[in-house]
């Protein structure tokens, strides 16, 4: 994320154009009223640290690839450890989700996407001049 860091600044600008949307479950409203993003070394700060090895234990969770007996064994110690109390909506790659059976169906994601890429061609990448 610090490699994009001016990305994260535009969205996260108390000056970005005001707007809001709305999908099932969730509302995204601009401006976010972030006041400061301040960038970390994880090799320096065991917040990051943690952050890390959840992150790679949910995503092991998750993974459909699992095929040796040793994958199976460390997702049900997850599962028991109780690692789905932190994942929302993970990925699952099933031709049996519909966006019916999400409550997604009609709602267009396209519009904030848009939205948010034209704020960004608005403020453009550093000058790296």
């Amino acid at each position: 994320m610090a490699k994009q860091k001016w990305m994260w600044d535009v969205y996260s600008s108390p000056t970005v154009e005001v707007a809001r949307f709305e999908n099932p479950g969730v509302v995204a409203q601009f401006p976010m009223n972030v006041i400061q993003t301040r960038f970390g070394d994880s090799a320096q700060e065991k917040q990051l640290q943690i952050c890390d090895i959840l992150a790679g234990a949910c995503s092991s969770f998750l993974r459909f690839d699992r095929s040796s007996q040793r994958d199976l064994d460390y997702r049900a110690r997850l599962l028991d450890a109780g690692i789905e109390n932190l994942i929302l909506g993970g990925l699952w790659p099933s031709t049996d989700v519909t966006p019916e059976g999400l409550g997604r169906k009609g709602w267009d994601g396209n519009i904030a996407i848009e939205w948010m890429a034209e704020q960004m061609r608005a403020k453009g990448p550093p000058s790296t001049s």
